[in-house]
């Protein structure tokens, strides 16, 4: 390549807290140039990324793009003169494609004003299963999750469809928008059903549809025959039940995350004062008051149970205990198991640290090679691969451990079925 530099780097120089992660860095990169950066894991490749797309300002030092010296504050600011970074696996989104991750944010798409859609193909290719896993689910499972945990209040289509066929038959009319809220429904839950790749969150957008639909019923329900209101009133009364139910499990939870305060009992009692609400209105026909209070019922209970049991949950995230157990100096990776811990880690890791995940790594072996390797290696594991790790490699200590009730957050399978488990810091003594 000829000419002048597009981007030039003159004694480039960063410092993190008295640890110097880039000192006098020098190079130039011209137009149509492509540049490799190697370097061992701490050598601050990813310090110097950073700096030319705007995270870090260098302390030391000149950044030349373009032919004027650059500072750039954010990196909002250097995609404005078109520099962007595609960082490493610990910021992407595994469920979308390599090309989906690399544009997250920016991308390119075709078209005019609304009708502009991006990666058609892909998503094509998703649905037939051509990328990404083919799931083994049958064609009835968005069906019968849309109507089961996902949408549990869809239940009530069927009644509402009864009385929209034969209300059109008595008044001999059709009704437009009743009829495109049915095709949007059955569009969305039969087109994904048919898809290879089925998830449960494919069928938001029937959501709204099934909502639109159910709603009329509910406020119309006391001009409806007698059966119809004590379908809904059941209804009502079975979802506030289950809603006692959950709120009485959280206890169990409570007592097992060590909170101790009156205010664990505070989710059963408003679940408790929901369910008689909810009854003494259905008593007095009003049923969709009743629907109104059920719903408001449900919102006070999960708030309250995010107020009582969240501050215990949160002293069992174990990223920042862990990543205080690290010591200077060392590069981290977490195993395969353990992987799922990596960003929030390396939320917690001042600079320039960073966390390698070892998602490929099935039996473990490429981890304890790295451990047996590279001295200043250390691993986040979880308790159960300890014992066959140290059958590979004796020498191996724990460096630190903490306790965790799991990743998915505070959540009704946790409620559910709360169950203690141990992360372990491990490596070499250094």
């Amino acid at each position: 390549m000829t000419g002048e530099p597009l981007v030039q780097l003159t004694n480039i120089s960063k410092y993190f807290l008295g640890v110097t992660a880039l000192e006098d860095i020098n190079f130039p990169v011209r137009r149509g140039e492509v540049m490799c950066l190697l370097g061992d894991n701490g050598a601050g490749k990813s310090t110097l990324i950073k700096i030319l797309s705007g995270v870090h300002q260098q302390d030391r030092g000149t950044y030349w793009f373009d032919g004027l010296e650059r500072r750039f504050s954010s990196p909002r600011e250097a995609k404005a003169h078109g520099i962007a970074t595609v960082y490493q696996d610990l910021s992407m989104i595994p469920l979308m494609s390599i090309a989906r991750n690399f544009f997250l944010g920016s991308e390119p798409t075709r078209g005019l004003g609304p009708l502009r859609f991006f990666f058609l193909g892909e998503n094509l290719q998703r649905f037939t299963g051509q990328i990404y896993e083919s799931g083994s689910r049958p064609f009835w499972y968005q069906l019968a999750a849309f109507f089961s945990d996902f949408a549990p209040w869809s239940l009530l289509l069927f009644l509402a469809a009864w009385f929209d066929w034969r209300r059109a038959e008595r008044e001999r009319t059709s009704r437009s928008v009743t009829r495109i809220l049915y095709l949007w429904l059955v569009y969305a839950v039969v087109l994904f059903s048919l898809a290879s790749f089925k998830r449960d969150y494919y069928l938001l957008p029937a959501m709204p549809a099934a909502a639109l639909i159910i709603g009329p019923l509910i406020s119309n329900i006391e001009s409806l025959p007698k059966f119809a209101r004590r379908i809904v009133a059941g209804f009502l009364v079975i979802c506030g039940v289950g809603l006692l139910a959950g709120a009485l499990l959280s206890l169990r939870a409570a007592a097992l995350l060590s909170v101790r305060t009156f205010l664990r009992f505070l989710p059963p009692v408003i679940a408790l004062v929901g369910l008689a609400l909810v009854s003494t209105w259905i008593r007095r026909r009003k049923t969709w008051q009743a629907s109104l209070i059920l719903a408001a019922t449900i919102w006070a209970t999960i708030l309250s149970l995010q107020l009582v049991l969240l501050p215990a949950f949160v002293r069992y995230q174990p990223t920042a205990q862990l990543a205080a157990g690290i010591p200077a100096g060392r590069v981290v990776y977490t195993s395969r198991a353990a992987d799922g811990w990596a960003s929030s880690l390396a939320f917690n890791l001042p600079p320039p640290y960073s966390v390698e995940r070892l998602s490929g790594d099935v039996d473990d072996q490429k981890l304890l090679d790295i451990l047996e390797r590279d001295p200043r290696a250390v691993a986040v594991i979880w308790e159960r691969e300890y014992a066959r790790l140290v059958q590979g490699d004796p020498a191996l200590k724990i460096i630190a451990r903490a306790e965790t009730y799991g990743h998915g957050g505070l959540s009704l399978n946790l409620i559910r079925h709360p169950a203690r488990q141990h992360l372990y810091l491990i490596g070499h003594d250094h």
